[in-house]
């Protein structure tokens, strides 16, 4: 798609990324069936060898789409043993297919501008995005005539919003990486700014601009925060629940004789787990900021706002859990490598796990009809 004349808006950590087999054993070649679009196919069919090449890619009847074949090993058969892909050494990288010229690089149409920015799926884009200290910035840059991209479609509920989506946006992360503030606080703060937006732009009188987004932003920045502090039985009881709906995440269920015994035997290692949390409040902030950027929330699923926060923060709040089962079991501060594999975790259940993806939908989207928009 062609937009000329327009501006690409994308974190700094996209100009940084360098695509790198050798770096994570080509992950996203392996296990997967890889498109192969017409274009791209067209290409493969007019080159001398094109026959041969084609001998290496079928038609997957149910999905009705061309995907690459793959080795016993299940990596994709283009696949060189030094990790990179044959078609890009021999061809350049004008040969790839849409999805591996992209990925992980995840890229919306928004109006007169454009999105780009990159999945936690990826591990050298996730060191990227989660180990940088410094709190996300993000760059402007012009899209060119020639440039190959690849756009997601935009969510369609957003369009009553679509002008203002920029200021919606910048004031949302501006909330999230206020680092004066503990995490779970911002997201309280969150939560209010977004439920304010919404229960005003349900009111007929109130008219949806940029000035009026901004002072309802300054309203809810400048009240006090609740006293966020758990009771024992509260931080207890809050374990338990976790404990259930993980297990069920993992389709091995727990009892709620079995989830209380977790619970009692996690709740001795809060203090570490908060100890944890202040020393990678960075890496949780950029992952919540990312997340926040990459789906476009909160329109990142159909329903409300407060639909969408309530899915963010549940989302965040497996993660806290998992880090405290992995702090808990290793009875100590965990090392950047071990946080970045929690995360990696974490993502492939929440956004790779159809049945997972789709109880948490029903478990924070009441719409029947609920879908993510992409």
């Amino acid at each position: 798609m062609e937009m000329v004349n327009r501006k690409m808006i994308c974190p700094s950590y996209v100009r940084r990324f360098r695509c790198d087999g050798q770096d994570c054993s080509s992950r996203c070649c392996r296990g997967w069936g890889i498109e192969v679009d017409d274009v791209a196919y067209g290409r493969l069919e007019a080159l001398p060898e094109g026959k041969e090449l084609l001998s290496c890619i079928y038609f997957h009847e149910e999905k009705q789409k061309w995907l690459t074949k793959h080795r016993e090993d299940g990596s994709c058969i283009f696949l060189d043993a030094d990790l990179l892909c044959t078609l890009q050494k021999r061809y350049g990288e004008a040969m790839l297919s849409n999805i591996c010229h992209e990925y992980p690089r995840v890229t919306y149409e928004i109006s007169d501008f454009a999105e780009q920015s990159m999945a936690l799926s990826c591990p050298v884009a996730a060191k990227e995005i989660l180990l940088d200290k410094s709190p996300m910035r993000f760059t402007e840059q012009e899209i060119f005539p020639e440039q190959r991209l690849h756009f997601w479609k935009k969510p369609r509920h957003m369009e009553a919003w679509q002008g203002h989506f920029l200021t919606l946006q910048k004031l949302c992360i501006r909330i999230l990486q206020e680092r004066a503030v503990p995490i779970p606080d911002r997201l309280e703060r969150l939560g209010r700014f977004l439920g304010r937006l919404e229960e005003r732009a349900g009111d007929g009188e109130w008219k949806l601009s940029e000035e009026n987004i901004s002072l309802c932003f300054e309203q809810i920045h400048s009240m006090a925060l609740q006293e966020t502090a758990l009771t024992a039985q509260e931080a207890w009881q809050d374990l338990v629940s976790m404990s259930m709906l993980l297990s069920d995440l993992y389709e091995r269920p727990y009892s709620e004789e079995k989830a209380s015994k977790l619970a009692e035997a996690l709740l001795p290692f809060l203090p570490l787990y908060e100890q944890n949390l202040q020393e990678y409040s960075y890496l949780l902030e950029n992952y919540l900021v990312n997340e926040f950027f990459l789906r476009l929330y909160p329109f990142a699923f159909k329903g409300s706002f407060a639909d969408n926060f309530r899915m963010l923060d549940l989302r965040f709040h497996i993660m806290e859990f998992s880090m405290l089962v992995m702090v808990s079991a290793k009875k100590r501060l965990l090392t950047q490598a071990q946080m970045l594999e929690l995360v990696d975790r974490a993502v492939e259940l929440l956004d790779h796990n159809p049945r997972c993806m789709k109880r948490l939908q029903e478990l924070t989207i009441p719409d029947p009809e609920r879908s993510a928009h992409r």
